[in-house]
């Protein structure tokens, strides 16, 4: 029963990386693509601004590279955000395994007992 429990909370805790793992893999991928978005507008603008050769637009420019700078700062603290979290979730797992390997230790501490208690009895019958 305890080793169930024991692999029951192993597989939670795993099970738990594995979608943090994801939630970050997809953060990640959401977070590229807004970047590459975003630079594929500057270079729009960029070449709009040299056809054009106007103030305004290298102000347009500058607001749009003030843009992309701040989506790609938020993206960035998202990712750390998961990346938080993830090693939280791994901590935990290795906490939860360093518990296991305890609890398994004194299990088999505990057979050990039982079969020297065994064979004591079995000397005293014998």
């Amino acid at each position: 029963e305890e080793q169930g429990q024991r692999e029951e909370l192993e597989a939670a805790a795993e099970a738990e990386v594995a979608r943090l793992e994801e939630q970050l893999a997809s953060v990640k991928v959401r977070s590229d693509a807004l970047v590459q978005k975003h630079e594929a507008e500057l270079q729009q603008l960029r070449l709009e601004d040299e056809k054009r050769k106007r103030t305004d637009k290298n102000m347009a420019l500058k607001a749009k590279d003030a843009v992309a700078a701040a989506w790609k700062a938020k993206m960035q603290a998202i990712e750390a955000h998961y990346q938080r979290k993830l090693l939280a979730v791994n901590d935990e797992a290795a906490n939860l395994r360093e518990h296991l390997h305890d609890a398994s230790t004194k299990d088999e501490e505990l057979e050990r007992l039982e079969r020297l208690r065994q064979m004591e009895e079995g000397e005293h019958q014998a």
